[in-house]
């Protein structure tokens, strides 16, 4: 998933960029950067911004306007322990 589209489906996300101080957003590049490419470019663990991308989509899932649980928000990708790598899977 682009960081394009990800911004797209969970705006909630938005939050996460900003505070890690990752200028993803409005970046040119979004459209074509994955989330994993973004995690390389800024130094963090592709498990780790997975982790707090989930967490901001968590939180964020209710509409602001009716207090209603959104459902179906997913950011593309599950995240599983294996031994001690961590490695994601598309779902």
């Amino acid at each position: 998933m682009t960081i394009s589209e990800l911004l797209k489906c969970n705006p909630t996300v938005t939050k996460v960029f900003i505070k890690q101080k990752m200028l993803c957003v409005g970046c040119p590049a979004q459209a074509y950067h994955m989330i994993e490419d973004a995690a390389r470019l800024y130094g963090f663990t592709e498990f780790d911004l997975l982790k707090s991308l989930q967490e901001a989509v968590q939180a964020g899932a209710t509409d602001d306007k009716t207090g209603k649980e959104v459902e179906n928000l997913k950011i593309g990708k599950k995240i599983k322990k294996k031994g001690d790598k961590r490695v994601s899977t598309k779902n």
